[in-house]
């Protein structure tokens, strides 16, 4: 699936990298997710997302063996406007899309990432932003170099430079 994030493209499946490594270090920054706490949380989402964006995630994987993901998404964003693609490489699998969802939904979900009950491939994006979330990591990838600069700033205690070019 690709998201078009301005004059970034990124390529969100199982056959490429994650957003963050699809992009310079001018337009991304990684967190540790356990540096935040709910209302620092809660403040970072807000300000990539100050309205409604999409979600994306791996739902099922169809061959070579079937397996539904747990991501228990439902418990935590309202599926109202849900799409399914299919993709096809060594493994056969489905990515859904959720249009709609509120940034509340989004930090709820991701208080439950960290907590280690699941660890789903999935992101939130808008046309400007990627927010990629696992157990570990938050990642946000912007098209906007200004604004990743105020969010480097404004973290910069917690800014993970571990893949950053020197």
């Amino acid at each position: 699936m690709e998201l078009q994030i301005e004059k970034n493209k990124i390529t969100f499946d199982l056959d490429n990298e994650i957003p963050f490594f699809q992009v310079g270090d001018k337009y991304r920054v990684r967190f540790g997710i356990d540096d935040f706490n709910r209302e620092e949380m809660k403040c970072l989402i807000l300000e990539v997302f100050p309205n409604k964006m999409s979600c994306s995630l791996l739902t099922e994987i169809l061959t070579p063996t079937y397996s539904k993901e747990k991501t228990n998404i439902g418990k935590y964003i309202g599926i109202t406007n849900w799409k399914e693609d299919k993709y096809f490489s060594d493994v056969e699998y489905i990515i859904a899309t959720i249009r709609e969802v509120e940034p509340k939904e989004l930090l709820n979900y991701s208080l439950y990432i960290k907590r280690g009950l699941v660890s789903p491939f999935i992101c939130f994006h808008d046309k400007k932003s990627v927010y990629y979330i696992s157990d570990s990591v938050i990642d946000i990838v912007s098209s906007s170099t200004d604004f990743i600069e105020l969010i480097k700033g404004e973290y910069q205690g917690r800014v993970n430079h571990y893949y950053d070019k020197t």
